[in-house]
């Protein structure tokens, strides 16, 4: 039974974290890449003062934190949820009836 929790909780861990962080990534690239080139004017000359990319640190990191909680709450409510039902209805678990 252990080991199916650690397979469910490694499961977890790689599948919204990895979507948190890379959502993350992409989401700094993207904003560094194609925020400079949203300057418009009616010259053609470039924006005074041109765009600067500034990223909320502080809050990304509060973000990232409530994200962190929530993965660890949704950890604990799945190893709950395993220590109570018998090991054939755990590998049923995924499916649909």
């Amino acid at each position: 039974m252990t080991q199916l929790i650690g397979y469910l909780v490694l499961e977890q861990f790689l599948l919204m974290g990895l979507a948190i962080g890379l959502g993350a990534a992409v989401g700094l690239l993207t904003s560094y890449l194609f925020v400079p080139l949203l300057q418009v004017s009616t010259t053609g000359a470039g924006a005074v003062p041109p765009f600067e990319v500034l990223i909320g640190w502080a809050e990304s990191g509060w973000l990232s934190l409530a994200f962190a909680f929530i993965l660890f709450l949704t950890v604990l409510g799945t190893i709950a949820y395993l220590a109570q039902i018998k090991v054939f209805q755990a590998v049923k678990m995924g499916e649909t009836l």
